[in-house]
């Protein structure tokens, strides 16, 4: 008898040890389809974390442009995040909720840019901080960079570099 309840105790442990990982590949899988469902606003609108595009000469500064969102986890998010805080793992109501912030907040400094007359941003950053109080938790998403207007260059860099004395 006591080595059944022994065999059914380890049998048990590996069971329960095993399935977090199953079910965190499954949820690393389906959070990596949602992500790659993210796209930029616009395509043809050109963003970089550089200050300047290969092939590309700025020819108007417009000014610093912004996008900020606050988000906070639904009900459901929070109540999900609760259970994974008491059995580890990945949070990904969470992440949910923070790759949804830096998109939306991506898109209002766009917006913005276009606004602006830009047709790009150049030194791209994101930056965030997170809050929580006795039962209130969020995160703040802000990111920014310098709108411009590029055009294309008439001679490419190598041309130039020969051209010179």
């Amino acid at each position: 008898m006591q080595k059944k309840l022994t065999y059914l105790a380890w049998a048990l442990l590996l069971a329960v040890s095993s399935t977090p990982s199953l079910a965190s590949e499954k949820s690393l899988t389906k959070d990596q389809l949602k992500y790659d469902q993210i796209r930029p606003a616009d395509p043809a609108f050109m963003v970089t974390t550089s200050f300047g595009f290969e092939g590309y000469h700025i020819r108007d500064y417009k000014g610093i442009v912004r996008g900020v969102t606050v988000r906070q986890p639904t009900i459901g998010q929070h109540l999900k995040a609760e259970f994974k805080s008491t059995v580890g793992g990945r949070m990904s109501p969470f992440i949910t909720m923070c790759e949804t912030a830096r998109q939306q907040a991506y898109d209002i400094m766009v917006e913005r840019a276009k606004a602006a007359g830009a047709n790009a941003v150049v030194g791209f950053r994101y930056d965030s901080s997170s809050y929580q109080s006795d039962d209130d938790v969020g995160t703040e998403v802000v990111c920014y960079g310098t709108a411009v207007v590029v055009e294309a260059s008439r001679i490419s860099t190598t041309e130039t570099q020969s051209l010179a004395p």
